[in-house]
């Protein structure tokens, strides 16, 4: 049977609505198996990262004891002793970017990261690690995604040290607005955990 030619559009136009359908339903499908991925992959590290606070009583709310980021009130280097060099002795959870790694004269090693107090301050984390855990970091490689860690370490010292690219730029001027501070700590890790681009969510927290 030979279809007249407005029949045989209207034939092609279902059969591509039903191509589109068929498509359609194949990407929800995708997007839905990926975003359960990563709902998964999320919840994995929250209970992982959990484990590792609860087995060294780690401080997780650190950040609070800054006071209300928004007031926008300056951090000075006593604020950041009297959090992260605690007189109970805890250790704090960082979420951290590894910025280099470093071996000493005795064999051990020390890992430099970037860690976000917030919006008015940046630390530098000076911490001494053992070799396994430095072979561990070293081994991760790629962009800064891929550097990102869940660090619980004890802080035995802070120093504030420099500051880091403005946060503001008068675009007429070029003169900066406003500069954030770069406080140096050091101390030891006691534990980490590689949690890539979660870990720079939870930093930006």
């Amino acid at each position: 049977m030979r279809l007249s030619f407005p029949k045989l559009v209207a034939a092609l136009l279902v059969l591509a609505g039903i191509g589109w359908g068929i498509s359609k339903t194949i990407s929800s499908r995708k997007e839905h198996r990926e975003e359960e991925e990563q709902r998964q992959e999320t919840t994995r590290l929250e209970h992982s990262i959990s484990g590792m606070v609860a087995a060294h009583n780690g401080v997780i709310d650190w950040k609070k004891e800054l006071g209300n980021k928004l007031n926008l009130d300056p951090i000075y280097t006593v604020h950041l002793q009297g959090v992260l060099i605690r007189a109970d002795g805890r250790p704090l959870l960082f979420y951290a970017s590894v910025d280099d790694v470093k071996q000493q004269q005795d064999g051990n090693y020390l890992l430099v990261l970037s860690s976000s107090v917030d919006v008015r301050a940046t630390i530098r984390l000076t911490l001494e690690c053992e070799p396994d855990r430095a072979r561990e970091v070293l081994g991760q490689r790629g962009p800064e995604l891929n550097r990102y860690y869940a660090v619980i370490a004890q802080i035995r010292s802070v120093q504030k040290i420099a500051h880091e690219v403005p946060s503001g730029v008068d675009t007429e001027t070029g003169d900066s607005t406003s500069e954030i501070p770069v406080f140096a700590t050091n101390g030891r890790v006691l534990d980490l955990m590689y949690v890539g681009a979660y870990g720079l969510a939870r930093d930006l927290d």
